[in-house]
């Protein structure tokens, strides 16, 4: 593994600009990828070269591409293969660091002349993404990177300097570009070779004048303890320990409803109806019916409202998010054993989660005070 000199490398030892090498029989992305694309789209066959998908793939149809290998990471198979990884490579760099991985990898696909299209990635750090201190992205090429294809990252040095000149000078994305490109250098990879960086780093595309197509997985993992950004525990990161998918409800629910508020950090600037809709994909998903749609007094941060919907006889309540729930531990207590004693379920659309037992809590709790 090679290692990155800096006065700073022990805060972001082994993910500053670091390459790792690994053993495609643990993790083959490249085989993953082209058999789902064989599976789905019928314009791929094993003879297909990957770095020629552009020939055969035009670029509006990349996001068809992409959904299908997104349902595909989204399944168990999926999980223990890349768990496995985590466990051999990433594990051993961490110093017996706790920590979460991301949920659904991202794949990005680089078509020659993407710039056209307008799917070319800007430079960026990942704090300007969301991303806190905490976070580390593992960035898996699933083709050949060559130059223009590849992504193009700063060292931390000029990151930080270009960075702090970009807010100070309320800097246009064109001349913040600029600055990056004259430290900006390609990340040249092959299968096999990961890519380890913090979220300080600069890092985006240049147009891909190569005439190959580029194909890479990033993922990222958040250390406990450590600042999480706007990615959330248990929602965008899960648990190592949750190698497969949650199990759909198979119960049949006579009286649900859905409970939405403005009473915690997370979501005191989230409008009613964004709530609601977002809690929706996840009634669909799981076959329940809603019975009526409720929500708490504004300002009321303890969240007395919610002792008066959860009555016995109401097998259900569903809310946005765990973080959805106060802030004060005691209220969130007072609430979860409300719930376990009237034997109502609580869902937790955005984690996927359900409260009915006194684990449960002890597991949300886990999760809340993981960053």
């Amino acid at each position: 593994m090679q290692q990155y000199t800096s006065t700073v490398m022990n805060r972001y030892k082994n993910f500053n600009n670091d390459t790792l090498e690994y053993d495609l029989d643990v993790l083959n992305l490249t085989s993953w990828i082209k058999n789902v694309l064989i599976e789905h789209i019928s314009e791929v066959t094993s003879e297909t070269d990957l770095l020629q998908l552009h020939t055969i793939i035009s670029g509006p149809d990349i996001k068809r591409v992409q959904e299908k290998v997104y349902e595909s990471f989204d399944t168990t198979e999926f999980r223990v293969q890349i768990n496995k990884f985590y466990n051999i490579y990433i594990e051993p760099l961490l110093d017996h660091h706790e920590y979460m991985v991301q949920r659904l990898p991202n794949l990005r696909i680089v078509i020659p002349n993407q710039k056209d299209m307008h799917q070319k990635l800007q430079f960026h750090q990942g704090i300007w993404v969301g991303n806190g201190t905490g976070v580390r992205t593992v960035w898996m090429p699933v083709t050949k990177t060559q130059n223009t294809n590849s992504m193009y990252v700063l060292d931390l040095d000029d990151s930080r300097r270009i960075t702090q000149q970009t807010i100070t000078d309320k800097l246009d994305y064109e001349s913040f570009e600029k600055l990056a490109l004259k430290c900006a250098k390609p990340v040249n990879l092959s299968p096999g070779q990961c890519h380890l960086f913090n979220q300080e780093i600069i890092h985006g595309n240049v147009n891909n004048i190569e005439n190959v197509t580029r194909i890479s997985v990033d993922m990222r993992i958040l250390l406990k303890g450590q600042p999480m950004g706007k990615k959330y525990p248990g929602g965008y990161f899960r648990e190592l320990s949750e190698s497969h998918l949650p199990e759909k409800c198979n119960k049949t629910y006579d009286h649900v409803i859905t409970y939405a508020g403005w009473n915690s950090n997370l979501t005191r600037n989230i409008p009613l109806h964004i709530q609601r809709n977002s809690i929706k994909p996840y009634c669909v998903k799981n076959n329940i019916t809603i019975t009526e749609n409720v929500m708490e007094h504004d300002t009321l941060d303890w969240c007395p409202n919610i002792d008066e919907f959860i009555q016995p006889g109401l097998e259900a309540i569903i809310m946005l998010s765990i973080y959805a729930l106060p802030e004060d531990i005691v209220d969130r207590r007072r609430i979860y054993n409300t719930a376990i004693n009237n034997k109502t379920e609580v869902h937790f659309a955005n984690e996927e989660l359900i409260l009915s037992t006194k684990e449960d809590i002890e597991k949300i709790e886990r999760i809340r005070n993981f960053s």
